[in-house]
């Protein structure tokens, strides 16, 4: 394994590097990251958590790769490297737990619509991830009356006005 900028060979990050990187506090497993109840994510958000979810399927790959090392290893770096592992899923498992909590946060906004239009073009743009051109295809819709039916939603979403 390649040392990284540290010197270390990289296995998985130490609590402190988790929540300097993660917002998570050490030990309490507490997050600082906002609630997303009633808001629809905006594009940045988005791009974050498909990040996240990139990472996690790397840091997986990682694990894989060094369970299958760990077995040819001797005992004393057996251990080490079963409590590095043991750490780096619990980690992922945190931060799948926030992932899933943000998407039945969102479900539960799009569901909160009462046009039920407006809930499909929600539904596949956010949860789907959906470009709007597919959106207006598949719907039969023109892109344009795409765009203003999910305006009225995020006006929805925020409370200004009821659809």
């Amino acid at each position: 394994m390649a040392p990284d900028d540290s010197g270390r060979s990289w296995i998985a990050p130490t609590g402190a590097e988790r929540a300097e990187n993660n917002h998570i506090q050490p030990n309490t497993g507490d997050h600082i990251r906002p609630d997303p109840v009633g808001a629809i994510p905006n594009r940045p958000q988005r791009l974050a958590t498909r990040q996240r979810i990139w990472l996690h399927t790397q840091y997986l790959t990682l694990l894989e790769d060094q369970e299958a090392i760990l077995y040819a290893a001797t005992p004393a770096t057996r251990q080490c490297t079963r409590e590095r592992i043991a750490l780096a899923k619990a980690w992922l498992e945190e931060d799948a737990a926030v992932l899933v909590n943000q998407t039945q946060a969102l479900m539960a906004v799009i569901d909160g619509l009462i046009e039920p239009r407006v809930q499909e073009i929600m539904a596949r743009r956010y949860l789907k991830n959906q470009p709007f051109a597919d959106i207006a295809a598949a719907m039969a819709y023109d892109l344009r009356w795409v765009y203003r039916l999910h305006q009225r939603g995020l006006l929805a979403a925020d409370g200004s006005s009821a659809i």
